[in-house]
């Protein structure tokens, strides 16, 4: 069956006919169904039962909460560290350039709708308000 309609879609695609080409990988892709997912526990060993997998379920979700609920030392000590990690330098003039001319260039633009093109052939006023 799957031969088949790969078969199908072959021939659209070398006949240039695009509407049947499309229409027929959809309809492949609307067949497709999905895998079993496979359960493991903390040992490795394959779950089965579903009770098996909602306890594992229950016990992976504990040890989330666990880890979100960490004593206030553990956080202060983060805390302490991230501070330090704003104390970097911060980059220079010559190391954003830098990294300007080494981005590529026509690929799409962020959320502000700003291509790297148009930073690139910009000048040095903009790139200097931009530092």
């Amino acid at each position: 069956m799957w031969n088949k309609k790969i078969g199908e879609i072959k021939d659209a695609n070398i006949k240039k006919n695009l509407r049947k080409y499309y229409k027929e990988a959809k309809e492949m892709n609307n067949e497709y169904q999905q895998q079993n997912v496979i359960y493991i526990d903390e040992k490795g060993k394959i779950l089965t039962e579903e009770k098996d997998i909602l306890l594992r379920w229950q016990q992976y979700f504990q040890l989330l909460l666990e880890e979100e609920l960490q004593p206030l030392e553990e956080t202060e000590k983060e805390n302490e560290n991230t501070e330090q990690l704003e104390d970097t330098d911060k980059p220079t003039y010559e190391e954003m350039i830098e990294v300007i001319t080494n981005m590529k260039s026509l690929k799409a633009p962020g959320i502000d709708n700003i291509t790297m093109e148009l930073i690139k052939n910009s000048g040095p006023e903009l790139l200097q308000r931009i530092f």
